[in-house]
């Protein structure tokens, strides 16, 4: 069984993030700002099931309001 790990990686203006992580992320320079959603975890199945269990659970999930 393989561990996995769900992140997303969004499409968004992050240079304020970025400015913060550079200064207390010491793995800032080699992983994009990112959420995590699950880390660790083992999953029987393929990657690509993982990634359609999670975009179904997101789904219905509703949006954090901005």
């Amino acid at each position: 069984m393989a561990t996995r790990v769900l992140a997303i990686f969004p499409d968004l203006d992050i240079a304020g993030i970025e400015q913060f992580r550079g200064r207390w992320d010491p793995l800032a320079a080699a992983v994009p700002a990112h959420i995590t959603i699950a880390f660790p975890f083992a999953w029987p199945g393929t990657a690509r099931s993982a990634r359609r269990r999670a975009a179904a659970g997101a789904r219905r999930v509703r949006a954090i309001p901005g």
